[in-house]
């Protein structure tokens, strides 16, 4: 059906399509981070703005605007997101500016006779004045526009936003349409120990693999498990491991102490990463491996501001030996 559409948001991109004639100004695209959000996003603006009329199911992708679109140049397509800062690194919030420009851009007319399609990516990281500035435009949209927001922390987004969008939830794949896929684009790739990196999450778990992050990530585990059997120091741990970004640190770290708790429940034997925990689970208490699941949610929350990185990281790593120390 959907060739360019991941297999597990046909589905819900089926059902978009059935009303699609009763679309509302904006759309709010929901899901876990690295499933594909941004594509089936891509993919519906393709649609809306495909001049071909005669399939309404899918972009022709042979006229002039499915041309334009590919090659990144379509007049009345906007894409908002992180933006890169002088110095080389990510932008840490959406700006107001960025907003105000996608504004008045909406406010024209389209130069291609369709609707103008914005795609906010990231849409829980603009700022305050960002958030209120696309607030305006949610409550009076022009009539031939279409924002549609992607996100995976709906909760991070104002209410006020939520509230004024049609929310679509995108389910994740199966853990073995995940391996299928990752095994498809990358023959040679361990995708089992990728998809455990990445919560099962595939386009997450490509991008690692092709930035070699995985390496990044069984040192950060093999560290985490030297500092449990008290063979290294948890400040040398966070040090060696702050070269990666936070927010995917505390996503991996997060990820081994479910992981964890699971073996500890099962009493089964699991690899995490390249290493049997088992061991090492059963020696920790777990209401005392809950406790430190709930300090690496709100360390997730702060992930994305502007604290200090390494001081984060290094708070992780001393609790997580505090953690050990109580139940040698």
């Amino acid at each position: 059906m959907y060739e360019f559409i991941p297999q597990w948001h046909q589905q819900a991109l089926h059902e978009l399509i059935e009303r699609r004639a009763r679309l509302p100004h904006a759309l709010l695209v929901n899901g876990q981070a690295g499933i594909g959000k941004y594509l089936f996003a891509r993919y519906v603006t393709q649609l809306v703005l495909c001049q071909d009329d005669t399939d309404n199911n899918q972009p022709c992708r042979q006229c002039h605007a499915c041309h334009l679109f590919e090659a990144g140049t379509h007049p009345d397509f906007y894409n908002i997101e992180l933006q890169i800062n002088d110095s080389g690194t990510v932008a840490k919030e959406i700006k107001v500016d960025q907003i105000r420009q996608l504004i008045g851009s909406l406010s024209q007319t389209s130069q291609l006779g369709k609707q103008k399609v914005a795609v906010i990516n990231s849409a829980e990281r603009m700022n305050r004045n960002a958030a209120n500035s696309l607030l305006k435009t949610l409550e009076e949209p022009s009539g031939d526009s279409l924002l549609i927001l992607v996100t995976a922390h709906s909760w991070r987004l104002l209410p006020t936003v939520r509230s004024r969008c049609q929310q679509i939830a995108l389910s994740p794949p199966s853990w073995q349409q995940a391996k299928m896929w990752l095994q498809g684009q990358h023959p040679g790739a361990d995708a089992d120990n990728l998809l455990h990196a990445t919560n099962g999450a595939p386009l997450a778990a490509a991008t690692l693999f092709t930035t070699d992050g995985i390496s990044q990530r069984d040192d950060l585990l093999a560290g985490m498990y030297a500092i449990a059997e008290g063979k290294m120091d948890p400040l040398r741990v966070a040090q060696k491991s702050a070269e990666a970004e936070l927010p995917q640190l505390v996503a991996w770290i997060t990820a081994c102490v479910q992981q964890l708790i699971s073996i500890n429940i099962s009493g089964k034997h699991e690899a995490v990463g390249k290493l049997d925990w088992s061991v090492v689970a059963k020696r920790s208490e777990l209401k005392n491996l809950f406790a430190f699941y709930d300090k690496m949610l709100q360390a997730a929350q702060q992930a994305h501001s502007n604290i200090n990185c390494q001081m984060l990281l290094e708070s992780v790593m001393l609790d997580w030996s505090r953690l050990f120390n109580k139940t040698r």
